[in-house]
């Protein structure tokens, strides 16, 4: 599984003493450094799969030997996780 890492934007516990992102990239490295600190092991597996992979829910509850309304649930949390913290950085 991918391992998100980037230096050019350091995430820290408080999450209000980063700036926020002024571009896309910026943008897209911010996010993959609140999936990296705010996930999961197992959210970040079923985000990346997801996302990336663009595999089925179906697919990810296989692979995975979960249930699917378990994968949608822990993809649903890893969504409202990232986007709370998104937001609570760029107020």
């Amino acid at each position: 599984m991918k391992r998100y890492r980037h230096p050019h934007i350091e995430l820290t516990e408080e999450m209000n003493s980063s700036p926020p992102p002024d571009d896309a990239g910026d943008t897209f490295r911010f996010i993959e450094q609140i999936v990296e600190k705010k996930l999961s092991p197992l959210q970040r597996d079923i985000l990346c799969r997801r996302e990336y992979q663009h595999q089925s829910i179906h697919e990810i509850a296989s692979a995975l030997g979960m249930k699917e309304p378990a994968v949608r649930m822990n993809l649903s949390r890893a969504r409202k996780t990232i986007r709370e913290t998104y937001n609570r950085i760029e107020q």
